[in-house]
């Protein structure tokens, strides 16, 4: 898994993060950002709350970064606006 990121759909930012919050009851999400506009991606929790969870961290961060580039197809009627019919 590349941790590449796709730019932002919403404003076409490139100044992405895959960032990690942290709970006070011990849950850890990690989500992709924005540092543009701030739009942010899907929450994806980490399951494995032991004290080395180092495997399932980067597995939630992948997922984070999979989600944040996963893309809707754009319909035919999408990639033709803007041109003369």
């Amino acid at each position: 898994m590349t941790d590449e990121l796709k730019p932002c759909p919403f404003c076409g930012g490139e100044i992405l993060e895959a960032r990690q919050y942290k709970s006070p009851h011990f849950s850890v999400w990690w989500f992709v950002e924005c540092r543009s506009c701030r739009a942010k991606g899907t929450e994806c929790i980490r399951t494995d709350l032991r004290p080395s969870p180092k495997v399932e961290d980067d597995e939630a961060r992948s997922r984070a970064i999979k989600a944040w580039n996963r893309r809707s197809p754009q319909s035919n009627n999408d990639t033709q606006k803007g041109s003369a019919s």
